[in-house]
């Protein structure tokens, strides 16, 4: 074999390395991108920013992160495709509200899913009001198959602003259980 032949050889087999670096990592990255979506907004307390809220994430009820908002009240979390969450928004004084996300999104989908973005108001607790029915999530968030993006769940989500707003101005009243 001549030089011009084993030059050629090796010349084509870095290339061909190369080449095969670039897919695998393009693929790598391809996959990465559809595995994790992000949910961001803004905490207030009634109308102002709501500073010092503790949120928590949890996956199957066990809380695996939580911190607090900043001066600003913005909030960014980033979850893992394919499972059910709740976030919890919680401050001494103020009733706690949490909601769902459901990411089973399948993989095809999953590719360029942008941020959903909503905001959380927490409202002042009254002595002697019972909140226990807003215990339950206020709100459920999930993948829309055919806009390809997440979104409120409309019916349970009404429902429960719904029974959320029957609390606050007391037209329901939780009788607790003795």
């Amino acid at each position: 074999m001549g030089v011009d032949k084993q030059t050629n050889l090796i010349e084509m087999r870095t290339l061909l390395s190369i080449i095969l670096t670039v897919v695998f990592s393009l693929s790598v990255l391809a996959q990465k991108e559809g595995s994790v979506f992000s949910f961001a907004g803004k905490v207030y307390l009634g109308t102002e920013k709501g500073e010092d809220v503790k949120i928590s994430l949890f996956d199957n009820n066990k809380k695996i992160s939580s911190y607090k908002t900043a001066k600003n009240a913005k909030f960014i979390i980033d979850v893992e495709r394919n499972k059910h969450y709740t976030i919890q928004f919680e401050k001494k004084g103020y009733i706690t509200k949490r909601l769902i996300i459901d990411t089973y999104v399948n993989e095809r989908d999953a590719m360029g899913v942008k941020t959903f973005k909503f905001d959380v108001e927490l409202f002042k607790e009254e002595k002697g009001k019972n909140y226990a029915i807003l215990d339950f999530p206020i709100a459920i968030i999930e993948f829309n198959h055919i806009s390809k993006e997440f979104s409120y769940n409309q019916k349970y989500t009404k429902s429960m602003l719904d029974v959320q707003d029957d609390v606050l101005t007391g037209k329901r009243i939780n009788i607790a259980a003795n």
